[in-house]
């Protein structure tokens, strides 16, 4: 699926956002720096990510990733030089 909804916690409602530009399923998503990463999911596509500007409402496609994990979680860390 390529669809994007969003909910609204002040108004509990929902509203359809711009599509991805890959289709994916069972995903992981972050955000960061005003951006939501998706990363992987069970697809036809090969293993990828994508990053949807919040500002800007536009997805870039940030290219392949080692693996295609679905079920899978992400997040942010601090680059420490380990």
């Amino acid at each position: 699926m390529t669809t994007v909804d969003i909910y609204d916690t002040l108004r509990d409602s929902w509203q359809t956002g711009i599509p991805m530009g890959k289709k994916r399923q069972y995903f992981s998503a972050v955000t960061f720096n005003n951006c939501i990463y998706v990363i992987g999911g069970d697809s036809a596509d090969h293993p990828t990510m994508e990053k949807f500007d919040i500002e800007q409402q536009v997805w870039e496609d940030m290219g392949s990733v080692p693996s295609n994990g679905f079920y899978h979680s992400v997040e942010i860390q601090k680059d420490t030089g380990l």
